[in-house]
């Protein structure tokens, strides 16, 4: 998948979730990342990396929605 990613997809290939955020749509991100977060909090599982990549998005989320546009909004990896 990673190798994908870099070496076979289109340079201005996005995903669903960045184009609904484009598009002031509703996105996946509570479907799949929240639900996660929610279910390990409530069994007590450490998942320290989801809940970063969870708090970062859905803050660029945000962020884009107050702006009506996440065209140039780039997520931070660190």
């Amino acid at each position: 998948m990673i190798k994908r990613f870099y070496e076979e997809l289109s340079e201005d290939a996005t995903s669903s979730l960045q184009r609904d955020a484009w598009g002031g749509k509703e996105t996946e991100l509570e479907t799949f990342s929240g639900y996660v977060v929610r279910e390990a909090a409530r069994l007590g599982v450490k998942v320290p990396v989801t809940v970063r990549m969870y708090k970062r998005l859905s803050d660029t989320i945000t962020d884009c929605t107050k702006i009506k546009t996440c065209k140039t909004a780039v997520l931070p990896l660190k």
